[in-house]
C-alpha cells in the first residue's frame, strides 16, 4: 500500500496558503515585519513540518515518504515566501532566497521528526 500524498499534504499546504496571507496582511502594519524573525517563525515552520510528517505515516507513508512530505510542503512555504515578501512586498527574489531556503529546511526537518515520532509509536 502506497502513502496517501493529497490526503496528507491538503491541509498543510492550505494551512500554508493562509498563513502566508495572513502574515502578507499583517506586515503592512508598520513595525509588525520587524516581529518576524528566525527565531519567532522558527517554531511555526517546524510545526508545519511535524504535522506534515504525522500524517502522511497516517495515511501509510514511511519515513522516506515523510522526508519527501516534508520536503514538498517546504517547497510551497518557499515558493509563498518568494511571491509574498519578494514580489508582492517588493524585496525582490535576492532578497528573500536565504529566507526561503530556511524556510523549506525547517519544515523538511520538522517532516523528518514528525514522520519518524509516527513511525515509533
Amino acid at each position: 500500500m502506497s502513502a496517501d500524498y493529497a490526503r496528507a499534504l491538503k491541509w498543510p499546504v492550505i494551512g500554508w496558503i493562509v498563513v502566508d496571507v495572513a502574515f502578507l496582511i499583517l506586515s503592512y502594519v508598520p513595525g509588525v515585519p520587524d516581529l518576524f524573525t528566525p527565531p519567532t517563525l522558527a517554531p511555526l515552520l517546524l510545526a508545519f513540518g511535524v504535522w506534515t510528517g504525522y500524517k502522511i505515516v497516517q495515511f501509510h507513508g514511511g519515513f522516506v515518504d515523510a522526508l519527501i512530505a516534508g520536503g514538498a510542503v517546504g517547497v510551497v512555504c518557499g515558493v509563498l515566501i518568494i511571491i509574498g515578501n519578494g514580489f508582492i512586498r517588493g524585496a525582490g527574489f535576492a532578497a528573500v532566497w536565504p529566507l526561503a531556503v530556511w524556510a523549506f529546511g525547517m519544515n523538511l526537518f520538522g517532516g523528518v521528526g514528525g514522520g519518524g515520532y509516527a513511525l515509533s509509536k
